[in-house]
């Protein structure tokens, strides 16, 4: 399964744009799959949780012209992840 999520998030992009390189990607992969894991999951926890997270990640990239910025990073985009994290379970 973590290697789903790894690919399901170096696949998915809210903005169509690479935001981190496939090492962060990889690393928040496993982030997420340990999250998953760990408790009982519903649909706002897995959406809350990947949002929080990359949305941490690019605060420390904001200062790139690299990096999409933080504003563009919306929920809406976690959404669509968690819809096809739960998706692909079913």
């Amino acid at each position: 399964m973590e290697i789903l999520i790894q690919k399901m998030l170096r696949l998915w992009d809210p903005y169509d744009l690479y935001c981190f390189p496939d090492d962060e990607y990889d690393s928040y992969a496993k982030e997420i799959f340990e999250f998953t894991n760990n408790k009982s999951l519903t649909f706002e926890d897995l959406s809350d949780f990947v949002f929080k997270l990359l949305k941490d990640g690019l605060k420390v990239k904001d200062s790139s012209d690299e990096y999409i910025e933080i504003e563009k990073l919306d929920k809406a985009g976690c959404n669509r992840f968690a819809e096809l994290y739960f998706a692909i379970l079913n």
